[in-house]
């Protein structure tokens, strides 16, 4: 109960920071490579980006297009509860050993709950109203609609004629 109380007022507290910072420019809008003079510190500014970008923790702290604040709250919750559920399953029904084993059941558990941060990430990044849906590719135009053409009736479909079938029949030939 405290978890889901802690996570409304941690989701309560990012959709008001967002909602503030509505003229601040995402994250996820700039370009995803750093310009830097030093190769070496080009690919550490870029790792680093990249975390800020896509790691649901690390990225809390930006503003973002792709995935809120408030949606990675969500989605950091559900990982939690899956993680928590799975060790007590673990402990529970497989009988592993609590006292020695919690750190491996632990990294096992989330592990094992990785991908369905990845589903839930990707259910919110991609479901009908979310905003990533309205932008444009970089370098390309608006959609435009088809052009109304008028058409004619449809060309009358060709039916083929039936063979004649004589109306009595001879039997087989014998033998």
């Amino acid at each position: 109960v405290l978890t889901i109380i802690v996570a409304l007022i941690a989701a309560a507290i990012a959709f008001y920071v967002d909602e503030r910072q509505r003229d601040v420019p995402p994250l996820d809008m700039k370009k995803s490579i750093v310009d830097a003079s030093d190769p070496k510190e080009k690919v550490q500014g870029t790792v680093a980006l990249s975390f800020r970008r896509n790691h649901l923790v690390v990225g809390l702290w930006h503003r973002h297009k792709k995935l809120t604040r408030e949606r990675r709250i969500w989605s950091g919750l559900i990982t939690w509860l899956a993680i928590e559920a799975l060790t007590t399953f673990f402990h529970g029904k497989l009988g592993f050993d609590a006292e020695s084993q919690f750190i491996a059941t632990g990294f096992v558990a989330g592990v094992l709950a990785f991908p369905l941060l990845q589903l839930v990430e990707f259910l919110y990044q991609w479901r009908p109203e979310s905003p990533l849906l309205a932008l444009t590719p970089y370098g390309s135009t608006q959609p435009q609609p088809i052009p109304f053409r008028p058409q004619g009736r449809p060309v009358a479909m060709h039916r083929p004629t039936l063979p004649v079938v004589s109306r009595t029949v001879k039997p087989p030939p014998v033998g």
